[in-house]
């Protein structure tokens, strides 16, 4: 189970590759075959990210009774350079996973990142309250809507 305070939210992302190429754009696109077993008793719970980070996430939260918030500095350097912030939190495919991790086990996520060899970054905190929320440069916070890939919709 996650745990407000204690817990904190993880990306893992690759190197880029130029799939965003035809918008102007360089997205992440990871390749986490290994991460699973590198981070098995590290990670509390994770998501692919196909259909979205905010998406995705929230539903980890939701299950957990939990909400976050991701820092917006941290999203855009786990995205790189000129990546627009809702692809970040919208886009399917541009990552691959999201994790979280009991704050004490940040030595661990760094070591299953070194030996996975996947770049890792930290991107937010669990907290109490539902909902996902975006701290801004200013430290301003504000809701997230889930949004990303309904497979549902009509």
């Amino acid at each position: 189970l996650l745990r407000p305070g204690g817990t904190i939210v993880y990306l893992v992302a690759a190197p880029f590759e130029d799939r965003g190429a035809a918008h102007g754009v360089k997205v992440v696109r990871a390749v986490v075959s290994d991460a699973p077993e590198a981070l098995r008793g590290v990670a509390h719970a994770a998501a692919d990210v196909s259909d979205g980070l905010a998406g995705d996430l929230s539903h980890i939260l939701r299950a957990s009774g939990c909400g976050a918030t991701l820092d917006e500095a941290a999203l855009r350097e786990a995205a790189g350079p000129g990546v627009p912030l809702p692809w970040v939190l919208a886009g399917g495919d541009d990552y691959e996973l999201v994790f979280t991790a009991p704050a004490h086990a940040a030595d661990a996520v760094a070591h299953a990142a070194t030996e996975s060899g996947l770049r890792v970054t930290r991107i937010g905190q669990v907290e109490a309250g539902a909902g996902l929320r975006l701290r801004d440069a200013s430290g301003r916070v504000a809701p997230v809507a889930a949004g990303g890939f309904d497979h549902f919709a009509s």
